[in-house]
């Protein structure tokens, strides 16, 4: 019987010629998503290893189902491709006029200098963004045909033609294929099962119609297998906390158990660069950076202040969903608890991961790790005669740990220099535990009643540090350490009950 390699790369694998290639439906939805230079490389490493490429009878039925839609959506992408550069500079100037309008009402000192200069450097933006588009103008044209030939669809039937289609599924496969998976998707079995509530009927097994037709094949023909897909969820690759993307060994196992063969299961960047390796294929600078190679340099990109920021955005409406709540003094009872805003420090990015691609979307996985503040308090109830909620004194608690971010960025596969932008269009926090690391009980400034109080005025009022030195109420006595009205300050410095103390 041959060993398990569970490990076994992607790369010792093709090195082994003897195996098959199966796409999941996504990889060749998502070539439309592309440029034509991008789709132009997909499809080469796919046409150079063609004779292994299986086409499964459920990935034919989804795409041809689907493949319009996808090239719609492409096709929309280069509609007025002009005017999409322009107004996000014209949003600019709109923003600009009316802040420098209400500048300008205020008196504020050399403001019209400052609009001058700026509105100079967005007219030389205007000229080199029309400049731009006098160059390219045939380039619409371009795509349109480029997509009017359709070469994904083209691809798919080369493969056909090649006898690489595998045979519909038969009524009887189909509903033995459909008990098995209601049975699996209940005990949540991969692959498939997270498509349950999004699907209805025998759609909803598409995922695990695909994996049996893989397996069966495999059997039949005594090969290993590389199956490839973008569809990140959980019922087809592991998403831990602190580890990097992995196709669930479970599958493996299965495969393994029923054909004694090997298998590994990547994303589409992984197997574009296992095999552009391999075949000596030159990868097109933009293709590397949607492959993910450089991703150790769009995450270094990333300013922290926008993440940190967005952590905390995703934070104030989360409680203790990310808190050991265990770890929390005080007493806590779950009634209240909020982040303090701006209080993230020690921020750390600890390991990062590329996620693949989905609907025109890069994925990425991060753990961060830092430090941030909290405030909790006992809620006792409502107030019989106002009917206001009373709650017990603040409690400050100071909290690290690391969390697991999701982040994503659209692919604009028109202008190339999207790929060097560093911002992302969604952050979502996946998990985390934060726990912590101490914790106190305090006032809240009688003035501001925002800020932890530090002090005092003469009357024993608590005052934060800000509204303590504020110099307009008074002196802060040096013994003491109260804030005094100048009327009770004696000539020496120290306020008149610390003066007659001695």
């Amino acid at each position: 019987m041959e060993e398990i390699l569970v490990n076994e790369s992607l790369e010792e694998l093709l090195n082994k010629q003897n195996y098959c290639i199966v796409y999941d439906t996504n990889i060749f939805l998502n070539f439309y998503e592309y440029s034509p230079e991008v789709t132009d490389f997909f499809i080469k490493i796919t046409e150079s290893d063609i004779k292994n490429i299986v086409i499964t009878s459920t990935v034919y039925r989804e795409f041809q189902r689907n493949h319009i839609t996808s090239l719609n959506r492409q096709r929309n992408k280069f509609k007025n491709m002009a005017q999409r550069i322009k107004t996000p500079l014209d949003v600019l100037k709109s923003k600009f006029e009316v802040q420098f309008g209400i500048l300008d009402e205020l008196r504020v000192t050399d403001i019209q200098e400052l609009r001058t200069s700026i509105f100079s450097h967005v007219e030389q933006m205007e000229v080199e963004i029309e400049g731009y588009i006098e160059n390219h103008e045939g380039l619409n044209q371009l795509i349109t045909t480029y997509l009017e030939s359709d070469y994904i669809y083209s691809l798919i039937n080369d493969i056909c033609r090649k006898g690489n289609l595998l045979e519909d599924l038969s009524i009887d496969e189909i509903y033995e294929y459909c008990k098995e998976g209601e049975k699996r998707y209940k005990k949540q079995i991969p692959p498939g099962y997270k498509d349950a509530k999004d699907k209805n009927g025998v759609e909803a097994y598409g995922d695990l119609f695909i994996w049996k037709e893989a397996i069966v094949y495999c059997l039949e023909n005594k090969l290993d297998l590389i199956f490839v897909t973008d569809d990140v969820k959980e019922d087809w690759y592991t998403q831990g906390n602190s580890s990097p993307l992995q196709f669930r060994l479970e599958l493996a196992e299965e495969f393994h158990e029923i054909t004694q063969k090997n298998m590994v299961g990547v994303p589409l960047h992984e197997f574009a660069v296992a095999i552009s390796k391999l075949k000596n294929i030159q990868v097109p600078a933009l293709t590397e950076w949607i492959a993910g190679n450089n991703v150790d340099q769009y995450i270094s990109s990333i300013e922290e202040d926008d993440l940190t920021s967005q952590i905390l955005e995703e934070l104030l409406y989360s409680g203790t969903d990310f808190v050991e709540e265990s770890t929390l003094s005080g007493g806590y009872d779950g009634s209240f608890f909020e982040f303090n805003e701006n209080s993230i420090s020690d921020f750390e990015i600890e390991k990062h991961s590329f996620a693949g691609i989905s609907d025109g979307f890069a994925k990425y996985d991060l753990i961060c790790s830092f430090r941030i503040e909290a405030i909790s308090q006992t809620y006792y109830g409502k107030d019989e005669d106002t009917n206001e909620s009373q709650y017990g004194n603040p409690f400050f608690h100071e909290l690290s740990g690391e969390v697991h971010i999701k982040i994503s960025r659209e692919i604009d596969s028109f202008w190339e220099d999207a790929i060097d932008r560093n911002n992302f269009d969604e952050l979502i926090i996946v998990d985390g535990q934060l726990s912590e690391e101490d914790g106190h009980s305090f006032e809240y400034c009688s003035e501001c009643e925002r800020n932890e109080a530090v002090g005092s005025d003469c009357y024993g009022n608590p005052l934060c540090d800000r509204c303590l030195s504020n110099s307009s109420e008074g002196e802060i006595c040096p013994r003491c350490g109260r804030r005094i009205p100048m009327q009770y300050m004696a000539g020496t410095g120290f306020c008149l009950n610390c003066e007659n103390e001695d």
